[in-house]
């Protein structure tokens, strides 16, 4: 099952029909290419979306759809799927976000599928990510969140604009808090281009964030950032496969164990850093960087864990 994320309107909107035309036919190239199932789209900026809409996106193929209509020419989601790989069985709707719960094909688990467009100020932020944290607390199954986070976690997802540590603390917290993870994304490094007077800012704001127990199951899934189709920002296509149980080739063998070595000293490294952190606050109030610090040595020492138990597994 291929899921697909592109940022901006299916409709005839700020494009001219020719590049309307260029996008239909890049997805539908993409689409088919790589078997893709699931489509996420953000910031639609249309109203009145009906199946002809969609069938020019989505091809001839068979399809289902849901929609988060937008506010005037701000925001809105589509999630569009094949009925015959994914079978939906209920949603969840709000400004910023569109879960579809649902069962693949040949799976018993349930999935939730939420394409989350995030608002800009702190404080919506912060509700936004207290809801999904709500919404996956409540509910079991396979949790994939994707879309258009509209924050980067590290200051190297950023080039050329600045880095808003309380905006990242925020959402590193609700990532750790949920259990969430991320698979390495391949291709280009940012997600998002701005360009103003001459200036380029490139972030990464556009991601998939996954439950663990997705991490148990899909975990030869590959996460690649396509080129963009006639948008600012990259679509991000996360495919995931079966798990293959057999016998892994030797020669793995040396990388694995280099890489177990370089795990180790980052490992210890955190514990040191966290160390000298945890003396710090018992005698003051840490400062906005040395908590978003904190944060992540805690975030990674979990992430080294967890392969570590794989390992073992």
């Amino acid at each position: 099952m291929a899921t697909i994320v592109p940022k901006g309107t299916p409709h005839c909107v700020r494009y001219d029909n020719n590049g309307t035309q260029s996008l239909r036919a890049g997805i539908q190239e993409v689409k088919k290419k790589e078997g893709v199932s699931f489509i996420a789209f953000q910031e639609i900026q249309c109203s009145s979306v009906d199946d002809n809409m969609i069938k020019k996106l989505w091809g001839i193929s068979s399809m289902e759809w849901e929609l988060v209509e937008p506010t005037g020419r701000s925001g809105g989601m589509i999630s569009v799927w094949d009925p015959g790989v994914f079978m939906k069985v209920d949603v969840v709707k709000d400004s910023n976000f569109l879960a579809i719960k649902g069962k693949i094909k040949g799976h018993v688990e349930f999935y939730w599928l939420v394409n989350v467009y995030a608002p800009q100020k702190l404080k919506d932020k912060k509700s936004l990510w207290d809801k999904l944290a709500i919404l996956r607390c409540s509910n079991g199954g396979m949790w994939l969140f994707m879309g258009d986070f509209n924050v980067v976690r590290i200051p190297e997802d950023r080039n050329g604009s600045i880095f808003n540590t309380n905006c990242t603390r925020a959402f590193n917290n609700f990532i750790y808090e949920s259990d969430l993870h991320e698979y390495e994304m391949k291709g280009n490094r940012y997600t998002f281009l701005k360009e103003s007077n001459g200036r380029r800012k490139f972030s990464k704001i556009d991601r998939f964030l996954v439950g663990n127990e997705v991490l148990n199951c899909w975990p030869n899934a590959c996460l690649r950032a396509l080129p963009r189709l006639l948008s600012d920002h990259n679509p991000i296509m996360l495919t995931i496969k079966e798990i293959n149980y057999g016998p892994k080739p030797f020669q793995l063998k040396v990388w694995r164990d280099k890489n177990r070595d370089n795990e180790a000293e980052e490992k210890e490294r955190c514990i040191e850093e966290l160390a000298e952190l945890d003396e710090l606050m018992e005698v003051k109030e840490l400062e906005e960087e040395e908590s978003w610090t904190r944060t992540e040595c805690l975030r990674r020492i979990d992430e080294i864990n967890e392969s570590n138990a794989k390992d073992l597994k």
